[in-house]
Parts: C-alpha cells; structure tokens; sequence
C-alpha cells in the first residue's frame, strides 16, 4: 500500500513540473516550486525509508534509484531556472 502511494505521488510530482514547463508561469516560480516538490520528494524517500526499517524490510534498488533521480533532476531543473534569471 506505501508502496502505490510513493508512486503515486512521484507520478504526480512529475506530471505536475511537466504542466509547469508548458505554461507561461515566470521562471522565479517555477524554480521554486519545483525545489519545494524536490524536498518533498526527499522527505517522501526518508519517511519511507524509515517505515521500511521499522517493517524489517528493505527498499529495492531500483526503487531507491528511481527517487534519487527524481530528487536531482528536480533539483537540477530548480537550479537550471534560478540561474537563467
């Protein structure tokens, strides 16, 4: 069930900075929702992390990866648009 909601909302987060870059929204405010959605990328990735070690089991890989991707490129992009101002 954790696992469906995570993707879910990874899913989510990027649909949405997707929306965003289609959109006329100026860049100070896309940079910066994007980094809010990059923190809580990363703050979805550590509450799972430690409601898996409190389960005894172990996050896949693959999963892992999948969420440090997001979390960089994410920020990458916030990064991207803060320094074309």
């Amino acid at each position: 069930m954790t696992q469906n909601r995570l993707a879910s909302a990874l899913a989510l987060m990027g649909s949405f900075i997707l929306f965003l870059s289609q959109t006329t929204i100026a860049i100070e405010i896309r940079a910066i929702i994007t980094v809010i959605l990059a923190f809580v990328a990363t703050v979805l990735f550590y509450f799972y992390k430690i409601r898996a070690n409190n389960q005894s089991t172990t996050i896949s890989k693959a999963r892992l990866n999948v969420l440090y991707f997001f979390v960089a490129i994410s920020f990458l992009i916030g990064l991207y648009s803060l320094l074309a101002l």
